[in-house]
């Protein structure tokens, strides 16, 4: 279970805190999950492992998005769980395989 090696995330041209917490895979709501995004900021248990993070915080950072695209005027907020839980793990899995792709995306390449 390795840590989070970032503390901040720039999305849309917003900074959105991530934390871990000793949450035991309860939220603030209460909900067995292993992360959570409110306004600007995204909490991550910090016992899952790493790949679970990975996606976690992907996911927790496509619902930044959602809110700030305003996509929620047109779905349903269940609706928005299914459409970012299949996002989320395909986004880490081309990611993961092609990290080429990640490097010329934050213009490292060569």
């Amino acid at each position: 279970m390795g840590r989070i090696p970032f503390k901040r995330l720039a999305v849309d041209g917003e900074t959105v805190t991530v934390e871990e917490r000793d949450d035991r895979g309860r939220m603030a709501s209460g909900h067995p999950i292993g992360g959570e995004y409110t306004r600007n900021k995204i909490v991550i248990d910090r016992y899952m492992p790493t790949e679970s993070k990975q996606v976690a915080v992907l996911h927790e950072a496509l619902h930044h998005c959602w809110e700030r695209g305003g996509v929620g005027r047109y779905l349903s907020g269940k609706t928005e769980e299914l459409v970012l839980s299949l996002l989320d793990s395909w986004l880490w899995q081309i990611l993961r395989e092609n990290p080429e792709l990640a490097r010329w995306i934050a213009g490292e390449e060569g």
